[in-house]
């Protein structure tokens, strides 16, 4: 999974005022995209 279909999704919550989000996928993360989402959570 691409760090760009990330980056999009995270914005939609907040544009919609929504404060989770799931985001499923049948391929595999890159190393970044992890990253990425474990800065967000933290």
């Amino acid at each position: 999974m691409k760090v760009k279909k990330i980056r999009s999704f995270l914005g939609a919550p907040t544009i919609n005022e929504y404060n989770r989000g799931i985001f499923i996928t049948t391929s595999e993360f890159q190393k970044c995209t992890v990253d990425i989402a474990n800065t967000i959570t933290k």
